[in-house]
C-alpha cells in the first residue's frame, strides 16, 4: 500500500461540495507543494462543479457510487493511499496554517501510530467583526498507513486506530455546522437520521447511535431532540457505573439541549450527574451556571460560575481536554465573559461593588462588559471606573460603537457622566476628534448657551446620516434653538433620517420648534418644505401643546402639506380614484384633507367623512378631533341661533294675536312655516286665530 514516495496521503470523500472544496484545497496546496503529501479525492456522485474543482488540484480523483455507508467510502479513499500516514480531511474544513503541518511531519514520528488535530467547529457565519461562535474538539485524524487500518460504522465512521497518539499543533477550521439554510439542514437530517434509525433497528441498545440520533434531531427540532437524548440517557443508566463513564461525553449536549428547551431543573440534574463522572467537563460547569441563573438561584449561580472559572484555569492540563470523544462548546472567551457577567450582576444586586469591578476587570472589551459598567456608573455614580471601561471599549470600532450606544440610552436616565466628561476623556486619552467628540462639544456649548464653532458644525453636517444613530438628533436641536437656516436640513438627506434623529422626546422643546416653524412657514422651496413638515408632524404627534396652539399649527401643517404634494404629484394622481398610487401615507393624508377643505362649506357630512379617511392614513387624532369639534360647534351655534329666531317669531306672533292684529299674525305665521314645518305651537296659534275670526 505504501512505497515511501510521500510522507502523508490526504484522503477525502466528497459529494456536491463546490461551495466548500476550493477553500479546503487551497489551504492544503502549500503542503502538497512542499512535496510531503499527496491528495486523494473520492467523489460519490456530485452533480455540481465539485469534480472540476478537485481535478484542478490533483490527478488522483476517483468516482465511486454512494453505498449509503460512510465507512465503506472512507475505506475506498484510503485504499489509494501511498503515504506513510493517512490524513482524513473533509471538504468543509480548512487548515489554518500549513506551516504547522509541514513542521509536524518534519518531526520524528516513528514511535506513534495516530496523531490528533484541534478543530474549531464554527456555528455561524459571523458579522465580519467578531469571531463567530464555535466549539472545540480534539480529533484523531492521522493514522499510520498499515494493512489492517480501517473505518467502521455506517454513519459516524469510526477509525480503528492504534496507540500511542501524538497531539499535534495542527488547527483546522470546520464550517459544516453552519446550518443557517433550513433546506440544507433538513436534507442533512433526513440522510443522517435515516441511517441511524436503520442501525438502531439492528441494535436498539446502542448508546452511541441513540445519542447521535438526538444530536441530529435537535438540529431540526429541539423538543424532539430532547426526547431522543432522554432515550440515550436511559440506556446509559442501565449500564454498570464503569461502563457509564465511557459515555460521559453525552452529558454536555444533552444538558445543553434541556436548557434550550427551558427544562432548567433537568439540565441541572444532568450536569451534576455528568460532573460525577467527569469533574473537568467544562461545558457542564457552564450550563449549571446559566441554568441556575435562569431560575434566579443567585447563590448556586455564583458557586458554579466560580467552578467554571477554576475548571478553565486547569483545563488544558486535564486528560479530558485531549479526549477525542468530547466536543467543547464553552471553552471560549464568550462563555467566560457570560459567566463573569453573572457574578458581576449578582454582586451589584448584593451591593458588592468591589467584586463586580473585579470581575469586569478580568473581562476583555465586550458588549456585556459595557452594559454592566454603565450600570455601575449609573447606580454608584462611579465615573472614574466607567471611563476606564470606556477606554478599553474604544480599542475597536465594534465595542466602541456598542459602548456609545448603551451610554446614550442611559444619558436620558440622568447617568452621572456628562458631555463635558466625554470631551475631557477624548482629550486626556489623546483620541482623534471623531463625530462623537464633535457631538459632545456641541452639547457642552448648548448647555452653556454658546454658539458653536462653525468648523464643528460643518464636521457634524458632513456625516452620512443614512448610518448615523438617533442620538445625533441634538444637531437638529441646535439648529432649531439657534434658528439657523432651514436649508441646513438638506445635509441630513432623506426625510426618514430626520424622523430618526427626532425619535427621542425632549420635554419643553415644542415651543422652540413652533417658533422655528413660524419663522419658515412661508418658505416656497420644495426641498425645505419637506423638512418643515417633518418637524411640524413631530410636535403634532407629541400632543404636548395647548389645543389652541395645536389647532393653529395643524391648519398650517395641512396648508403646507397641500402645497408640497401639489408640487410633486400630477393633478391626475391627486384625484380620489388614484389616491393609492401615492406611496407615502402622509401624502395621502394631505390629499384627503385637501378634498375635505374643498367641500367643507357645501356638505359638512362629506367633510367629516374625508377627515376620517385622512385619520386612517396618519394618526393625528387630536387635530382631526379639533376640526370635527369645530363642525359640531358651528352646527350647535347655528341650531342655537335658529332656536332663538323661532322663539322671537313665536313671541311676535303671540303679541299680534293678543292685540287682535290677525292679518299681521297670519303673515308672520306664513314666514315661519317657510322656515320650519310641523311646529305644534304654530298649529295652536292657527286654532286661536280661527276661533277669534269665527266669533267676529
Amino acid at each position: 500500500m505504501m512505497n515511501g514516495k510521500v510522507k502523508v496521503s490526504i484522503c477525502m470523500m466528497v459529494k456536491d461540495e463546490e461551495m466548500n472544496l476550493d477553500r479546503c484545497l487551497k489551504s492544503l496546496k502549500p503542503i502538497i507543494d512542499a512535496g510531503i503529501a499527496e491528495l486523494i479525492i473520492v467523489d460519490t456522485g456530485s452533480k455540481d462543479k465539485t469534480l472540476e474543482i478537485a481535478k484542478s488540484y490533483t490527478s488522483q480523483v476517483f468516482e465511486h457510487p454512494w453505498t449509503n455507508n460512510f465507512s465503506e467510502m472512507r475505506n475506498r479513499s484510503i485504499s489509494y493511499a501511498r503515504g506513510e500516514w493517512i490524513w482524513i480531511m473533509d471538504a468543509d474544513e480548512e487548515v489554518v496554517d500549513a506551516k504547522d503541518v509541514i513542521s509536524f511531519f518534519e518531526c520524528n514520528l516513528s514511535k506513534y501510530n495516530t496523531f490528533s488535530i484541534e478543530m474549531k467547529n464554527y456555528m455561524e457565519t459571523g458579522n465580519g467583526k467578531d469571531e463567530p461562535r464555535y466549539n472545540v474538539s480534539i480529533l484523531n485524524r492521522g493514522f499510520r498507513n498499515t494493512k489492517d487500518f480501517r473505518f467502521k460504522g455506517a454513519i459516524h465512521n469510526q477509525p480503528q486506530f492504534k496507540e500511542p497518539i501524538v497531539f499535534s499543533d495542527i488547527l483546522i477550521n470546520h464550517y459544516g455546522y453552519i446550518w443557517e439554510d433550513e433546506e440544507f439542514k433538513k436534507k442533512k437530517f433526513d440522510r443522517t437520521a435515516g441511517i441511524l434509525k436503520q442501525e438502531l433497528k439492528k441494535d436498539p441498545s446502542n448508546v452511541y447511535y441513540q445519542y447521535q440520533l438526538g444530536v441530529s434531531t435537535s438540529i431540526i427540532n429541539k423538543e424532539k431532540g430532547l426526547i431522543e437524548f432522554r432515550k440515550a440517557h436511559e440506556l446509559i443508566r442501565k449500564l454498570p457505573r464503569v461502563e457509564r463513564v465511557k459515555f460521559s461525553y453525552t452529558y454536555g449536549v444533552y444538558a445543553r439541549n434541556a436548557f434550550q428547551n427551558k427544562e432548567y431543573m433537568e439540565s441541572i440534574s444532568i450536569c451534576q450527574e455528568g460532573l460525577g463522572y467527569a469533574n473537568d467537563y467544562i461545558d457542564l460547569w457552564y450550563i449549571l451556571t446559566i441554568s441556575y441563573a435562569a431560575i434566579s438561584d443567585n447563590e448556586n449561580t455564583v458557586e458554579n460560575a466560580r467552578g467554571f472559572l477554576e475548571c478553565k484555569k486547569r483545563f488544558n492540563r486535564t486528560k479530558i481536554s485531549k479526549d477525542p470523544a468530547f466536543t467543547f462548546y464553552h471553552y471560549d472567551e464568550h462563555s467566560e465573559i457570560t459567566v463573569r457577567s453573572h457574578i458581576a450582576n449578582i454582586s451589584i444586586k448584593n451591593g458588592e461593588i468591589t467584586e463586580a469591578k473585579k470581575q469586569l476587570k478580568k473581562m476583555p472589551p465586550s458588549k456585556l462588559k459595557t452594559i454592566i459598567a454603565i450600570e455601575i456608573g449609573k447606580k454608584y455614580e462611579d465615573i472614574e471606573f466607567l471611563l476606564e471601561v470606556m477606554k478599553e471599549a474604544f480599542s475597536n470600532d465594534d465595542t466602541k460603537n456598542h459602548f456609545i450606544s448603551k451610554l446614550e440610552e442611559q444619558l436620558s436616565n440622568n447617568i452621572a457622566v456628562s458631555s463635558r466628561d466625554i470631551v475631557s476623556f477624548y482629550n486626556n486619552q489623546g483620541l482623534g476628534h471623531d463625530e462623537y467628540y464633535f457631538l459632545n462639544v456641541l452639547r457642552v456649548q448648548m448647555d452653556n448657551q454658546q454658539v458653536i464653532d462653525t468648523n464643528i458644525l460643518d464636521n457634524l453636517l458632513k456625516l452620512n446620516y443614512d448610518e448615523t444613530p438617533y442620538y445625533y438628533g441634538d444637531i437638529i436641536k441646535y439648529i432649531v434653538t439657534n434658528k439657523l437656516d432651514i436649508q441646513l436640513f438638506s445635509n441630513f438627506g432623506k426625510v426618514e433620517n430626520v424622523e430618526k434623529l427626532l425619535a427621542t422626546d425632549s420635554e419643553g422643546e415644542d415651543q422652540q420648534v413652533i417658533d422655528y416653524l413660524n419663522l419658515y412657514k412661508s418658505t416656497k422651496n420644495i426641498r425645505d418644505l419637506k423638512y418643515w413638515l417633518v418637524l411640524a408632524q413631530k410636535v403634532l404627534l407629541r400632543e404636548q401643546i395647548t389645543n389652541a396652539s395645536y389647532l393653529e399649527l395643524f391648519k398650517v401643517y395641512i396648508e403646507t402639506g397641500n402645497t408640497y404634494i401639489s408640487n410633486i404629484y400630477l393633478t391626475e394622481v391627486l384625484n380620489e380614484g388614484n389616491v393609492y398610487d401615492i406611496p407615502k401615507a402622509e401624502h395621502r393624508f394631505f390629499c384627503y384633507m385637501s378634498k375635505a377643505l374643498k367641500i367643507k362649506e357645501k356638505d359638512q357630512q362629506e367633510y367629516v367623512k374625508y377627515l376620517r379617511k385622512a385619520l386612517k392614513e396618519l394618526p393625528l387624532k387630536k387635530g382631526i378631533e379639533l376640526l370635527v369639534d369645530q363642525v359640531k360647534n358651528q352646527q350647535q351655534q347655528a341650531q342655537d341661533e335658529m332656536n332663538l329666531l323661532k322663539t322671537q317669531f313665536k313671541n311676535n306672533i303671540r303679541v299680534l294675536i293678543e292685540n287682535k292684529k290677525i292679518k299681521e299674525a297670519k303673515a308672520l305665521i306664513q314666514q315661519y312655516e317657510q322656515m320650519v314645518q310641523g311646529d305644534v305651537e304654530i298649529l295652536l296659534f292657527k286654532s286661536e286665530i280661527l276661533i277669534l275670526t269665527s266669533n267676529d
